[in-house]
């Protein structure tokens, strides 16, 4: 029980780290994301706004050039003394060129929360996409993208125009779109790419960092999760060697006692004192049985004789007698259990619990009420189920009820007879053999089970 309950402890201390962790990693993405959203966002919208310091902002390159023209400045036929030592380039073109071109070095300040300086429009990745009024393609803007041609450029526009949204993502690409004065329609397409490589970047280093933290949480939680239940494990040693000495110690007085009361019976006969005497000490020595059946199944690393058997002959034998015991009592008791089930267990036990779980149900059931046994077996899980009807108990506390000494009612119990240990008993059982104890009430019913 001890080891479980550490299993427990552990368990439930990295169930919270985890959550904690995918709430901080989460927290953490969804910020830079939103960031990285707002940001580009707002870069497109500043490029709207402030064409004239992006070059080719407007569509088109500066000067009437084309990108290819870009590259084929004109030839110098006449220099033959170009400072440079290139004879073909006009080296007055290329300054007069880079004067005209709009570089937006003057510009420096915050838009939008976004801080742009003079450096943004090189940093930016971008293009243009023109339409006219009627939907046919005019040009584009491509001076500042390498990894787009013009034919990318068209379907990229085409995309963007047969969705008609004024903003989207295509790609790795986020678009805007605007009317210009003249009746044309222009998409400018921002590449998010970089963006997009850094909030992976970002998503994948917080899961590490995360993991390692987990697997270290775990490491130093499984440490000194040995401390954290040693005081409850030496309080449940103590109690167990407790009952232990005690039950021990009990019988000798128990022992003494029945002597002396035949003694006296002998003596001056059998009366209704002397009867109840035998009738106490019958309940003391059951009580002080069941405690050291309780005591020595929940010891740790108890050795039970698991092997083989016929769980259905078993649950039948066990519950066969309870029918006569319910009929005199004018209750109807009925088996449905399914045949030929094989389980490998401690018979012994399984078959304490059955007989456990059917006293139960009789001692408890209402007058001329019905009592149903159920065995069946739910694919590899065989389940066992006894029920009863109970008026009234709708409001019992069902999580007490395999609780030791734990009474619904102690006016019934003084009725049924019994110490509120019998389904401790029957749960030690089940957990000894890793399966599932559960009770419950339902459509007026009590219901007690065990799964395997």
């Amino acid at each position: 029980m001890v080891e479980q309950l550490r299993r427990r402890f552990i368990l439930s201390a990295m169930l919270a780290i985890l959550l904690v962790l995918v709430i901080i990693v989460g927290a953490i993405y969804g910020l830079n994301r939103y960031r990285m959203e707002r940001n580009t966002d707002t870069l497109l919208e500043f490029m709207i706004t402030q064409g004239e310091l992006f070059p080719y902002a407007q569509g088109g390159d500066p000067g009437g050039m084309g990108r290819e023209e870009w590259h084929e400045l004109p030839i110098d036929a006449e220099n033959d003394d170009d400072p440079d030592g290139d004879d073909d380039i006009d080296d007055d073109y290329v300054e007069e060129y880079r004067q005209e071109r709009p570089m937006g070095e003057h510009f420096e300040g915050v838009f939008n929360g976004l801080r742009i300086d003079a450096e943004t429009p090189y940093r930016t990745r971008y293009f243009s996409v023109y339409y006219s009024a009627d939907g046919s393609y005019l040009r584009s803007g491509l001076g500042s993208i390498a990894s787009v041609s013009e034919s990318s450029a068209q379907e990229y526009g085409a995309r963007a125009l047969s969705e008609g949204k004024d903003r989207g993502k295509i790609d790795d690409f986020k678009y805007q779109k605007i009317i210009t004065s003249s009746g044309e329609t222009g998409y400018y397409f921002l590449d998010i790419s970089e963006e997009k490589d850094n909030l992976r970047s970002n998503l994948l280093s917080s899961l590490i960092v995360a993991a390692a933290s987990y697997l270290a949480l775990f490491v130093l939680i499984y440490v000194i999760s040995g401390k954290a239940v040693k005081p409850y494990a030496d309080n449940m040693e103590r109690q167990k060697q407790f009952i232990t000495d005690a039950g021990h110690e009990i019988k000798t007085p128990l022992a003494i006692i029945s002597a002396n009361t035949e003694a006296i019976e002998m003596i001056s006969g059998k009366s209704e004192w002397t009867d109840n005497i035998h009738s106490q000490i019958r309940r003391m020595n059951d009580l002080v049985q069941r405690l050291l059946v309780l005591a020595r199944m929940e010891e740790t690393g108890m050795q039970m004789q698991f092997s083989e058997f016929s769980l259905s002959e078993a649950v039948a034998e066990i519950a066969e007698p309870f029918i006569t015991l319910a009929e005199n009592q004018g209750k109807s008791f009925s088996m449905d259990i399914a045949p030929d089930i094989l389980f490998n267990g401690d018979e012994r036990g399984i078959r304490e619990m059955v007989s456990i779980f059917c006293d139960n149900a009789v001692k408890y059931c209402d007058p001329e009420g019905k009592i149903a046994v159920r065995l069946q077996e739910n694919g590899k899980k065989k389940v066992l189920s006894v029920s009863n009807t109970c008026a009234g108990a709708e409001t019992a506390k069902v999580e007490n009820w395999f609780s030791r000494f734990y009474r619904e009612d102690t006016s019934r119990a003084r009725a049924t007879g019994g110490f509120g240990i019998g389904l401790s008993i029957a749960k030690a059982v089940v957990d000894a053999h890793k399966g599932k104890v559960k009770a419950e009430y339902r459509n007026g019913d009590v219901i007690l089970s065990a799964e395997f």
